[in-house]
């Protein structure tokens, strides 16, 4: 098979073999094939990653991309999807049912298995968390082509090995992760709690347990919309200043009112952004709220009365 050269938003790059897969017994067979000559194996999809995660160091390369998968309605809010479906396109299906997928990243043509191999987080993981808090089922493929499905809830340790059957029948044991989880942002290492959900240690693993072939996730419904805006600084203090100001006020669970989502971007970051016309400022403030609550609306316009923005976006135009 001709090498092809592999790289993504990274700027990494690796010239090798990439085996494109169309279903899940074709991954089955290029793993099995691998694994039994002890080949190193790096998972593609949408290579929208920043951390070259995606880029192979050695060994060959297997694209998921066009592993596609019927979605399967569980109820109205909790679906099940190929990982190879991109979050754009998650997110303009479900928004003419009126629902959302919280942990959405800023950048939207990653694909749903990318995030959850990263546990990723969005904007609104300031008021809902990452992915981690929103998904209820993985389907895994091991790299000895043996399959697992694994259900939130019904795999808890303790602190003892995880017992699991594969869909052949197999017995497999899993060392539960034992070492000290900070509780800040974090996607480096297998997660590590007590009690601990197996499906939470695949999770974030980057693929180094499995391959995911199937995501079941939690859609919500709210009454009320969301509301997106964005203030472009002249000054990145003041920017900075305001943000603070906003992520003090919190989002309060119980009543769903305060900030959903605050991001933060100095004049660096926003030169990476899509907001190419508005590099000229030196910070900007990305928010979300619901459009009805009053109180967090007259909150932000009396802060933001204390200084000079430049520029705003409201809505759809925001990117």
């Amino acid at each position: 098979m001709p090498k092809e050269l592999i790289k993504d938003r990274s700027n990494r790059q690796y010239e090798g073999e990439v085996f494109y897969v169309a279903d899940e017994q074709e991954l089955i067979e290029c793993l099995k094939n691998f694994n039994s000559h002890k080949t190193p194996v790096t998972i593609l999809a949408g290579r929208t990653a920043l951390t070259g995660s995606c880029v192979p160091i050695e060994g060959v390369a297997i694209d998921i991309s066009n592993l596609q998968l019927e979605t399967k309605v569980i109820s109205e809010t909790k679906r099940i999807y190929s990982p190879s479906t991109v979050i754009e396109d998650l997110d303009g299906e479900i928004a003419q049912e009126n629902l959302v997928y919280l942990p959405t990243p800023g950048y939207k043509k990653c694909t749903l298995g990318g995030n959850v191999a990263t546990n990723a987080s969005g904007p609104r993981t300031f008021s809902f968390g990452a992915t981690r808090d929103h998904v209820w089922f993985l389907r895994v493929v091991l790299v000895n082509g043996e399959v697992l499905e694994i259900t939130r809830g019904e795999n808890i340790s303790t602190g003892e090995d995880f017992r699991v059957v594969s869909l052949s029948g197999e017995y497999y044991q899993i060392p539960a992760p034992d070492y000290n989880w900070v509780n800040i942002k974090n996607a480096t290492g297998l997660y590590s709690q007590k009690p601990l959900d197996l499906i939470d240690v695949f999770i974030g693993s980057e693929g180094i347990l499995g391959v995911v072939t199937q995501v079941g996730i939690d859609l919500y419904k709210f009454e009320d919309e969301i509301r997106t805006e964005a203030y472009f600084f002249e000054i990145e203090f003041e920017a900075l200043e305001f943000s603070q100001k906003l992520r003090a006020l919190g989002f309060d669970r119980d009543n769903f009112t305060g900030l959903i989502a605050v991001e933060f971007m100095d004049h660096g970051a926003l030169c990476f952004s899509d907001f190419k016309e508005y590099q000229v400022f030196q910070g900007s403030v990305e928010i979300e709220y619901f459009k009805n609550d009053e109180k967090t609306l007259e909150f932000i316009k009396t802060e933001l009365s204390k200084y000079e923005v430049g520029a705003q976006l409201e809505g759809a135009e925001v990117p």
